[in-house]
């Protein structure tokens, strides 16, 4: 589980009975998750909402300014709501892999990957990832993407470029 829309600072929850908090039965700002998000090892994704009202007409109309000319694509609640249901339906954040290849520094990749590697040999990994906006796969583009070997003695885990 992870958050996606924590509470405001200034909100609170109170349950008396909740036995973690005892002393004083009262959940705060930050601890606080409105909606949260969840998705399985074979990548099926849920999203939970502490309200049904959230995403009602009600809540995204009262968010908006009609004076200014503003749309109700310009509400808050009717962004939030998009996006959740896009990402739950696997329409956004889904990320593919594709061309995989790596071989030793220094040899020219010849179409095949090497099963095995020797001892103390550098080898070069390349990988394009895609990701999936309005429908399209995109390049993606992160700074904080790693890749982890495994077999290796000593493990690895870098950074890729």
């Amino acid at each position: 589980m992870f958050p996606i829309l924590r509470a405001d600072q200034g909100a609170f929850s109170y349950n008396p009975s909740a036995p973690e908090r005892k002393e004083t039965g009262i959940v705060s700002g930050q601890q606080l998750t409105l909606v949260a998000g969840y998705q399985t090892r074979y990548n099926q994704r849920i999203v939970l909402s502490g309200s049904t009202k959230m995403c009602g007409n009600d809540a995204i109309l009262a968010n908006r300014d009609p004076s200014k000319g503003s749309t109700i694509e310009s509400s808050p609640n009717f962004i939030l709501c998009s996006e959740m249901v896009e990402w739950n339906l696997m329409e956004r954040g889904v990320l593919k892999v594709d061309n995989v290849r790596h071989n030793k520094v220094g040899d020219k990749w010849d179409g095949s990957n090497p099963e095995n590697y020797k001892r103390q040999v550098d080898i070069e990994y390349f990988i394009d990832i895609y990701e999936k906006k309005g429908g399209e796969w995109v390049p993606f583009v992160a700074s904080d993407i790693q890749f982890q070997f495994t077999m290796l003695d000593p493990y690895y885990q870098v950074a890729l470029e």
